[in-house]
């Protein structure tokens, strides 16, 4: 009888305070259903934090208190509670990236990138073309996707009836993101400072030159010093932090040292014009890199007719360059 009694007794405790946790709801004029991530099938408090949210409300666990209703459209909600220990939901893209844990940050690249809603992703191919762009709020990371060929194994079925595993080659697009400080990244950085405000086919140029440099092309017939100058330099990120020769990355232009902050404006929206031109060096770069254009004609320098003529253009020879604004930009090679 002394079991059945305590039995009864629990129940009745367990269902006052499933009523009470109700009466919350219900004090605060709020009867609609909670919406959940999980749509109710698993369990959303945490025990090791005092504020929580459960749906679209943030209960103080310890006093049992609501703290406020969260909106429908979490995305976008501002998150004013005292105590936060974790995110509050997922990325709302994280389907679309598999390859992508949905509780990495700024794609595991917080200086570079900026991120206060997890969207906005670039893709290119291998020819700098854009085949890609989930369009929001503000860039997350730039990404090179390439077709690759990959071996599966798939079911076939025999004449007997009997099912065996074939080897088929198939062809699937590989997204890998581009590191804004690998040799790749600091060359669009580059492009981008250099020449944000002219057209594609001056930033072609641009990564070229940048390119050239680090193929190290210097003809016997050089001046000893120019050899001197190629010789030291193998990759991007040499060749465009040598002292004297890339202003903006000299001077540390923001458009350099921090580009992604430029693509925000003055009231935290993206400015498209910046982000263009930024888009643009990145699809520059790709193209002078993977394809090893050649629309500068193996040019090596260039500068702004804004500055005097340096002493070095008189052993060097102009190229005309197709699309390309001569009173922005002169380029040069080797006579």
């Amino acid at each position: 009888m002394k079991k059945i009694s305590f039995s009864i007794s629990i129940i009745l405790i367990l269902s006052f305070q499933y009523i009470n946790a109700q009466d919350i709801f219900k004090k605060h004029g709020f009867n609609k259903e909670p919406l959940t991530l999980s749509n109710g099938n698993y369990n959303e408090f945490f025990n090791n934090e005092e504020v929580v949210q459960i749906g679209t409300v943030l209960l103080n666990t310890k006093t049992n208190e609501m703290v406020a209703f969260v909106e429908e459209d979490t995305i976008k909600i501002k998150y004013l509670a005292e105590h936060s220990s974790r995110w509050l939901s997922p990325d709302p893209l994280a389907a679309k990236y598999p390859q992508v844990t949905p509780y990495v940050f700024c794609g595991n690249n917080p200086i570079l990138f900026v991120d206060p809603n997890g969207e906005d992703y670039f893709y290119y191919n291998d020819r700098g073309e854009m085949v890609q762009r989930d369009k929001n709020k503000e860039p997350d990371a730039f990404y090179l996707r390439q077709t690759q060929q990959v071996t599966e194994y798939r079911d076939k079925t025999l004449a007997d009836g009997s099912v065996v595993k074939e080897e088929v080659s198939v062809e699937k697009n590989i997204d890998s993101q581009i590191d804004m400080n690998s040799d790749l990244g600091q060359m669009i950085r580059t492009v981008y400072a250099e020449s944000a405000g002219e057209g594609n086919e001056s930033k072609l140029a641009v990564a070229e030159v940048i390119r050239n440099r680090a193929d190290d092309k210097t003809p016997n017939s050089a001046d000893k010093g120019w050899a001197a100058i190629f010789s030291k330099v193998d990759t991007y990120g040499k060749v465009v932090n040598q002292s004297g020769q890339f202003e903006s990355v000299q001077s540390g232009s923001t458009r350099y040292s921090n580009p992604m902050s430029m693509l925000i404006d003055s009231k935290g929206k993206r400015n498209e014009k910046e982000t263009m031109a930024f888009s643009a060096s990145v699809g520059a770069s790709i193209n002078a890199h993977y394809q090893k254009t050649n629309t500068s004609d193996g040019a090596v320098y260039f500068y702004s007719p804004y500055i005097s003529a340096p002493a070095w253009t008189s052993k060097l020879q102009q190229v005309t360059i197709q699309g390309v604004n001569d009173n922005a930009f002169k380029f040069y090679k080797f006579k």
